[in-house]
């Protein structure tokens, strides 16, 4: 069953639950509406599962105990960053604005790459990963604002030789990468 009858402006959530792990219910909600924030606790933290929660999607991860008002301070952010989505979506659908990307390679998934200076710029990355990472974050943008980014900004971190090829079969229209 569809959980948008009742999507929240956020969601907290434990990864251990009776019939449903936390997990499914983060894919569920990004599933839906990718701009609703889902915040993922545990009391049995580990790093790997904090690195999934992360890739999957979550606003943030808490381990827990943690103080009350931690939780209060990163359920802020995520309502403040909900309710941009929203206003930015408005604007969206009235004309107003154009929706555009930025690839952090670091933080982009398919996480692939070493970490590493040389691949934390994206015109570095062999030509396959960053088509991957382009279009994971085209579609993660898509799916939050309804509408598939059309402008690309690498700034100071590089396009590679195939970057251009990779965007115009993404749809973009715009590439800002390389200015005066």
């Amino acid at each position: 069953a569809s959980i948008a009858r009742v999507l929240p402006d956020a969601v907290v959530t434990d990864l251990r639950m009776r019939d449903m792990d936390g997990f499914d219910l983060l894919d569920r909600v990004r599933a839906e509406d990718a701009s609703v924030p889902v915040i993922v606790m545990t009391a049995f933290g580990a790093v790997e599962t904090a690195i999934e929660a992360i890739k999957r999607g979550a606003f943030h991860y808490l381990t827990k105990p943690f103080p009350l008002d931690e939780l209060g301070v990163y359920l802020g952010r995520a309502l403040a960053e909900r309710r941009t989505a929203l206003e930015l979506r408005e604007l969206l659908s009235g004309g107003l604005c154009e929706i555009g990307a930025q690839m952090h390679p670091w933080v982009n998934p398919p996480d692939e790459e070493a970490v590493n200076t040389f691949n934390s710029y994206p015109g570095n990355l062999p030509p396959g990963l960053e088509r991957r990472k382009l279009e994971v974050l085209t579609e993660t943008i898509g799916r939050a604002f309804g509408a598939r980014p059309q402008i690309y900004k690498a700034g100071r971190y590089g396009v590679g030789p195939e970057t251009a090829q990779t965007l115009c079969a993404l749809g973009y229209q715009v590439d800002l990468s390389v200015v005066p």
